[in-house]
């Protein structure tokens, strides 16, 4: 069996924010870290099956784009960017499905000091375990996508 793990990245707008993820979770562990103006909430907090929800509530209740990454038993990977609530881009890659998204104007909403050509580059290798893929995404964005 491979890795699955999942991380929502939510993308700070100032300080305040970050006490407002504490009071929606109830608890003043569920951020992970603090980094490179995102706040990381794990899968103690958002599980597989809700994630989607709780990303788009997040989004909406404080106006913050949040960045969902997913990896399921290491073969599918899920990124989703949410902006004012809303789904707005989902990449996925599998074996047996791959769902493109607007790199450029992702790159732009969640990655404005990256270069969206080497983005792309990293989305679009072949990896034997799809969690590589993040990896190679968090050197680039320089902050943990997925653990």
């Amino acid at each position: 069996m491979g890795y699955t793990g999942i991380k929502l990245n939510v993308k700070l707008n100032n300080d305040k924010d970050v006490d407002s993820i504490k009071k929606i979770f109830g608890d003043d562990n569920c951020i992970e870290k603090v980094d490179k103006g995102y706040a990381s909430i794990g899968e103690e907090f958002v599980g597989i099956e809700d994630f989607e929800e709780v990303a788009a509530e997040i989004s909406k209740t404080l106006n913050v784009n949040i960045l969902a990454c997913l990896v399921y038993d290491s073969d599918i990977a899920v990124m989703q960017g949410y902006v004012n609530g809303m789904k707005k881009y989902e990449l996925v890659r599998s074996a047996e499905e791959n769902v493109d998204t607007n790199i450029d104007d992702m790159a732009k909403d969640f990655f404005e000091d990256s270069n969206a050509e080497e983005i792309e580059k990293v989305i679009d290798k072949e990896y034997l375990y799809c969690e590589e893929m993040f990896y190679g995404l968090s050197e680039i964005v320089g902050f943990e996508l997925i653990h």
